[in-house]
């Protein structure tokens, strides 16, 4: 890989960990429960398990 690629996928990477981390905490706020698939099955995690502890309201 190229210097440019490899800082192309690090932009990528952090754009996806934002959003990642953006859509646990809107899911926290309305109470809503992530659906997620592990293994091929449909599967719901409370996503105040997945903050840390000064982000849970």
């Amino acid at each position: 890989m190229t210097e440019r690629q490899i800082q192309l996928r690090d932009k990528i990477m952090k754009g996806l960990d934002l959003a990642s981390k953006r859509l646990i905490e809107q899911k926290a706020k309305r109470n809503e429960k992530l659906v997620v698939s592990v293994n091929g099955k449909v599967t719901y995690i409370d996503p105040k398990t997945l903050l840390p502890a000064s982000k849970v309201n």
